[in-house]
């Protein structure tokens, strides 16, 4: 009988490409002929909706838009804020080498730095640094020897690997349409300025073929107040959200990697029973997209030989990443601001958004270090009446240690931060203190290669083999040796080996030990 591999198969989900870049964008904005004249630029910030990604040789395209939001003064009335939303549409092309066609990737664009020049009071140019982060990943089948059949004395070398194997991915895009109340205590609106959302505390739960997303939208609209309460009105909503997800192939063991985005938005005032613009009419576009795993345990045969027989090996390999548990720790983050220069000292707080972002990390024993910054976007009221509202940005630095089993020094993590319970006071006119909760999410990712056997024959001997003359060999072990390896080279066994040593530990072999080796 010939000898023969039985194999089996395996899906893994194999990194392609994984890095970010930066574009400048640049654009004029024309005020709409609804909006008055510009005296003074407020506020002018956005948000980037991305709403295509596709992948070439080489090569990722991405589309979506920018949606510039601007507060300012106007000169028809430079006591009002008025508002100006636009939308600007971009497609960049990233060079990434190693990309195909129709593999999975993941984007992340946001604005890093806005600059603008007011020409004249209907136009504004605009420059746009966004950033552009992506990981590209591909899924990829391999087959592993799990058995030789053929020759009853073959000598097989196993391996067992934890593999994260691959069950499937999907997408799901659906719409929110929610009736926001505005809060009693506030004016009813006469015109928005902005809203602004973001989604936290995703979660889920995975059952047979299907996964169930939970999470919820927080959404802060800023407007204009009419009626006897006339001046600036804020108000905050949450809107919960569950979504079912069909994924094939998933079932209660799996876990999934989940990502969460809002990809467009709308709002326009409702007008309650009474004829008052007392209601919010927000809707969003939300996708989710999911990559489902399942822990799956392998014995792979990565060499092979018989004592009777010459045989010989086709042999590759394959890189994956070992992804660990992921190690979660909440830290807090505080810092008392100081309002300078020419910006106004505040008089009320209406909104923080956060971002937090890892500047770098390092990892020694059994530790993991990261270091990075808390961006803060604030948008406050003042007592000037030429400058109701104004904006600031600031960053809070932080430096967290946490500790991770059976990590190497320079290991490849994977950080994801989140903000919670963020607070904020005015202390004085001139200084602000802002507090929060930085929930951190690691996972240490190392570099896995294994061994294949994709082929294995019998080799007819060149010449017959000549006698030893000697029952027993004496070998002095060398720097790397094992019990395999000398076996191996000898044509014996490693049981034969450790039964006329009388090894107890046959797994530890010293440079210089003597070992005794039956001949064949």
């Amino acid at each position: 009988m010939a000898i023969e591999l039985v194999k089996e198969d395996i899906v893994v989900s194999q990194v392609v490409s994984r890095d970010n870049s930066q574009t400048v964008i640049e654009n004029d904005l024309i005020v709409p002929d609804s909006k008055p004249d510009i005296l003074r630029i407020l506020v002018l910030d956005g948000d980037v909706f991305v709403n295509s990604v596709e992948t070439g040789k080489d090569r990722i395209t991405v589309g979506g838009i920018i949606r510039y939001k601007i507060l300012y003064m106007s000169e028809d009335n430079n006591t009002d804020v008025k508002s100006i939303t636009s939308d600007v549409a971009f497609s960049e092309v990233i060079h990434a080498t190693g990309v195909g066609p129709d593999m999975n990737c993941r984007i992340n664009c946001d604005l890093e730095h806005i600059e603008y020049k007011v020409p004249n009071d209907r136009k504004l140019n605009l420059k746009t640094i966004m950033d552009i982060s992506y990981n590209v990943s591909d899924e990829r089948s391999f087959g592993f020897a799990s058995e030789i059949e053929g020759a009853d004395d073959m000598q097989v070398l196993r391996n067992t690997y934890i593999i994260n194997s691959f069950v499937g991915n999907g997408e799901e895009r659906f719409a929110l349409n929610e009736s926001l109340e505005v809060p009693d205590k506030n004016p009813a609106i006469l015109d928005i300025l902005r809203s602004d959302a973001k989604i936290s505390n995703i979660d889920y739960k995975v059952t047979d073929n299907k996964i169930i997303a939970k999470g919820e939208i927080r959404v802060a609209t800023l407007y204009m107040g009419n009626g006897e309460s006339m001046g600036i009105g804020y108000m905050e909503h949450e809107i919960p959200f569950t979504q079912f997800m069909d994924l094939p192939g998933v079932d209660e063991y799996s876990y999934c990697d989940i990502d969460c985005k809002i990809v467009n938005t709308s709002f326009g005032a409702e007008e309650d029973s009474e004829g008052e613009a007392r209601f919010l009419n927000y809707e969003a576009e939300i996708k989710i997209d999911a990559i489902a795993f399942a822990k799956r345990e392998i014995e792979i045969i990565e060499d092979a030989y018989s004592p009777s027989k010459r045989v010989d090996l086709s042999v590759s390999n394959v890189e994956l990443e070992d992804i660990s548990d992921s190690v979660g720790e909440q830290f807090p983050a505080r810092e008392v601001l100081t309002v300078m220069g020419d910006n106004p000292n505040a008089a009320g707080i209406y909104n923080v958004s956060t971002k937090p972002v890892v500047s770098g990390y390092s990892t020694f024993d059994t530790k993991v270090t990261v270091e990075g910054f808390v961006q803060c976007s604030m948008l406050y009221a003042t007592s000037d009446e030429e400058q109701p509202i104004n904006s600031l940005k600031h960053e809070i630095p932080f430096k967290h240690t946490v500790g991770v089993d059976n990590i190497r020094q320079d290991e490849n993590c994977n950080i994801q931060l989140a903000v919670e319970n963020l607070t904020y006071d005015v202390l004085s006119g001139s200084e602000i203190e802002l507090k929060m909760a930085v929930n951190m999410a690691l996972k240490p990712i190392k570099p896995l290669e294994v061994n294949l056997l994709d082929k294995i024959e019998e080799r007819e001997e060149d010449e017959p083999r000549a006698e030893n003359k000697y029952s027993i060999l004496i070998y002095f072990a060398q720097e790397n040796d094992t019990l395999w390896s000398i076996a191996k080279r000898y044509g014996t066994t490693i049981l034969n080996i450790e039964n006329i040593n009388d090894m107890e530990d046959s797994s530890i072999i010293s440079p210089g030990q003597q070992i005794l080796i039956p001949c064949r």
